[in-house]
């Protein structure tokens, strides 16, 4: 995947997240590292930066606070899974 690809990937999950046209969110904690997971039209995405990265966290409760002060999204709307 080239580095456009990696972009269009952050810039669709951003818009996704803006217009709350996902169908699920979920964080998955795995050892000590946090991922945010979107699920739309049938398939599942991790949230990455735009260059691709998988963006990390240490706590869940920061991507439910960044969730809610970036796109308004209700922290009881996120579900958090263990590995």
């Amino acid at each position: 995947m080239n580095k456009t690809n990696k972009s269009d990937e952050y810039h669709l999950m951003h818009d996704v997240l803006e217009k709350k046209s996902y169908s699920k969110l979920l964080i998955k904690r795995f050892e000590h590292r946090c991922y945010l997971l979107i699920y739309n039209e049938n398939s599942a995405h991790i949230y990455t930066d735009n260059n691709g990265k998988r963006k990390e966290y240490r706590h869940a409760w920061q991507i439910r606070e960044w969730l809610q002060e970036k796109f308004g999204i209700d922290a009881n709307e996120i579900q958090v899974e263990k590995i």
